[in-house]
């Protein structure tokens, strides 16, 4: 049986926001500190110190910038050990035995995007969920920003995927709620708003799916001065034609899958 975490082991957290705890306590880090660990925890490898100390105090000369880290690593050792930070020369790195809830999620939607359609079509709730949750939502920081942009990318294309194997297999329910949360992550991506109709199609409801598309036609015409794709707009011309309202659920649509 799988052990938990234990007493000893650092566990940063970045979804939503951020936060270290040992054992149940949080870690008193400082902002510095804090801004170390998150720099840390969204690397899968080691930085070099120089660059480290520029991030976190990029208005320093670079000797000063250099020396207030030195005083920061003793400081996290000085209270840690090894558990969060890992220096080796002029590299410095998260612990090893630190976990990183980021990086697990992250390997869960890659995971996701690589899985076979048919292990896709009964997706856990907590995946859903943490697949819905930002990164350190309220961060402001450009490395921050460029890697939000990444996650978001990823979990979004996760959510349509699993999304579009659970219309394949006739779980239009399952289908539209993975893609709202798809959906959720960029309001003017279309490819969970046609998942959504699709599926709607595939109940039956006509209704549901036209005021599916007018709403998404409209957003993005407001947004953006454009239509929705050919594709989408074709999708709506035959899914809801009038042969096509009888029958519908007993043969569902074929999602369009994410590129």
């Amino acid at each position: 049986m799988a052990s938990g975490p234990s007493q000893d082991q650092v566990i940063v957290h970045l979804l939503p926001e951020f936060s270290c705890l040992r054992g149940a306590d949080e870690l008193p880090l400082s902002a510095a500190g804090r801004g170390l660990a998150v720099r840390l925890a969204l690397e899968d490898g080691p930085l070099h110190r120089r660059s480290v100390a520029t991030d976190l105090w990029p208005d320093l000369e670079s000797g000063r910038a250099a020396r207030r880290l030195s005083q920061l690593l003793w400081r996290i050792r000085d209270a840690t050990g090894d558990a969060l930070v890992e220096v080796d020369g002029d590299r410095i790195a998260m612990a090893a035995d630190a976990a990183v809830d980021y990086r697990a999620a992250r390997k869960i939607a890659s995971n996701m995007l690589n899985a076979a359609p048919e292990s896709l079509r009964d997706v856990d709730p907590m995946v859903v969920r943490l697949l819905g949750t930002e990164l350190l939502r309220t961060a402001a920081e450009d490395h921050v920003l460029v890697e939000r942009d990444r996650w978001d990318r990823l979990r979004q294309a996760a959510l349509e995927r699993a999304a579009a194997a659970g219309l394949e297999a006739g779980r239009a329910h399952e289908a539209i709620e993975l893609s709202l949360v798809a959906a959720g992550i960029d309001e003017l991506a279309e490819t969970p708003v046609r998942i959504i109709f699709s599926s709607y199609i595939a109940l039956g409801d006509t209704v549901a799916a036209r005021r599916v598309y007018l709403e998404y036609e409209a957003a993005v015409r407001r947004a953006l001065g454009v239509e929705p794709s050919r594709m989408f707009r074709d999708l709506v011309r035959t899914g809801t034609r009038p042969d096509r309202q009888e029958g519908v659920s007993a043969a569902p649509l074929r999602p369009v899958r994410t590129p």
